[in-house]
């Protein structure tokens, strides 16, 4: 009995599996963490392409758009959205689905891409200066949301609007 007792105050008083007791204990942790700056990438990643296509969406508005849009201190196009709607969805579209290959992204525009134009007067010695704006509402899907809940976290997915507005030049 005595060399049982003994046998099991040495097996108490072993390190040899400390380290790898300790790993165990950290290691959700630290994937935890991973995932989490994995995830943190790839939305700014993913965020970063829809910036991206809404600027080249507006720069290809300014520059298509006719130049007489505000005669009159009104936008004077009525279907002047109309026109340029197809052309911007695809740009905006292609750079926000085509943009990852290496950190794929789930992000869909769940809106058809907004076309705005107004008259700005009293900037500019050429009169009615007309601005378009161009807004995209993008939803990002976080594929890692299951594991946010072991920490707390909320699974929902989350919808974000970029926009970018600038003076229409005109052909």
């Amino acid at each position: 009995m005595n060399s049982l007792s003994q046998d099991i105050t040495q097996f108490l008083r072993r390190e040899d599996g400390a380290a790898m007791f300790e790993f165990a204990i950290v290691f959700p942790f630290m994937l935890l963490v991973m995932v989490m700056i994995w995830e943190g990438g790839r939305i700014m990643w993913g965020f970063q392409s829809a910036i991206s296509g809404v600027r080249d969406a507006t720069r290809y508005l300014t520059r298509v758009a006719p130049e007489d849009t505000c005669v009159g201190g009104t936008p004077t196009n009525s279907t002047f959205a109309a026109t340029y709607q197809t052309k911007i969805n695809s740009i905006v579209g292609t750079s926000i689905v085509g943009n990852t290959p290496l950190l794929p992204t789930k992000m869909t525009l769940t809106t058809p891409v907004a076309i705005t134009v107004r008259c700005v007067t009293g900037i500019s010695n050429y009169g009615n200066v007309a601005v378009g704006k161009v807004a995209a509402t993008v939803q990002i899907e976080l594929p890692f949301k299951g594991l946010f809940t072991l920490m707390g976290g909320s699974q929902k997915d989350f919808s974000v609007v970029v926009a970018d507005e600038g003076r229409l030049y005109g052909i």
